[in-house]
This record gives C-alpha cells, structure tokens and sequence, in this order.
C-alpha cells in the first residue's frame, strides 16, 4: 500500500565553479550553459559543500523556497541551504529538463531533482522519502564569462511512501 504526503525539503550544491566561459562575442547554446550549471550542482550536492553552493549565486540572487517564502540575500539563502544539506532525507541529483536563452547573458532553466532515502530499519515493509520536484534557475552570465544563479526556484513535492 503506498500513501503519499506532499510538502518539501531538498538539497544541491557545488563545490568547485565549472568555469563556462567564452571568448568575446561567442555564446554556447543554452543547453550547454544549462549542463555545465548542472554539472556544478550535482557536484555539490555529492561533496555537502555548504560554500560551494553559495558560490554558485550572484550577489544579488534569491531563492524562491518551496513553500514560498523568499531568501533575499546571501545570510538568508545561506540559512535556506544550510537546512537543506543537514535534511534527513538526504541529497539528491539535479536533472536538465529544459533551457532557453532569454537574452545575450540570461538563460533559464528548469531542472528536475530527484531523492530516494529509505527511513528506518530495512525490514519487509518500510517508509522510504522520496522527492522528485522541479528546481527553475534564471542563470545570468558574468564579467569574467562564467554563469551563476541570479534566482531559484523550487517547488513542492516530497511523499512518504510505504513499501
């Protein structure tokens, strides 16, 4: 019997920026600065690089968090991150859906993230966590050519599945 219960909390981050930079006047599709974002939170998220992550915005950025509430600066998404990396439900993976370029130095993204965690003891019957939403990331291209996150954007969708 499986029973599902909807409300949010999840993990990324980075590490070390993937620099996606090009020469004056070049631009590399949307889905290639999509997948190098990607890249650069998928390596966070295995590393729980809490300063990683933080490098990974603008210095203007926010975090539109699941359950709406609005993380304006760096003390504030620090604290969004900070809870989401020490979750019980663990980290998770981040997946390319879509990109598209809004102008010479934007493109958004959407993402899908996806967590499975078993909770308790394996037994023959067990509750595990599993999250699968959509993370949006308006990504806007810096001086020096590399892209950060100027706003994220998560959704709602954790449920407690008894297996």
């Amino acid at each position: 019997m499986k029973y599902s219960i909807i409300s949010m909390a999840l993990c990324a981050g980075l590490l070390f920026p993937v620099r996606q930079s090009v020469a004056a006047g070049e631009t590399l599709s949307p889905v290639a600065e999509a997948t190098a974002d990607v890249a650069r939170w998928n390596s966070a998220v295995a590393q729980g690089n809490l300063n990683g992550i933080l490098s990974l915005f603008t210095q203007d950025a926010m975090v539109i968090e699941p359950a709406g509430q609005v993380a304006h600066n760096s003390g504030e998404i620090r604290d969004f991150w900070k809870s989401m990396l020490e979750a019980p439900q663990g980290m998770s993976q981040f997946r390319l859906v879509k990109a598209r370029r809004e102008s010479e130095d934007t493109v958004v993204t959407r993402m899908e993230v996806i967590a499975d965690k078993p909770l308790g003891k394996p037994t023959g019957s067990h509750l595990s966590y599993h999250y699968q939403g959509l993370v949006n990331h308006v990504l806007k291209q810096q001086a020096d050519g590399s892209w950060k996150v100027q706003v994220q954007r998560w959704n709602d969708g954790t449920r407690l599945v008894e297996e």
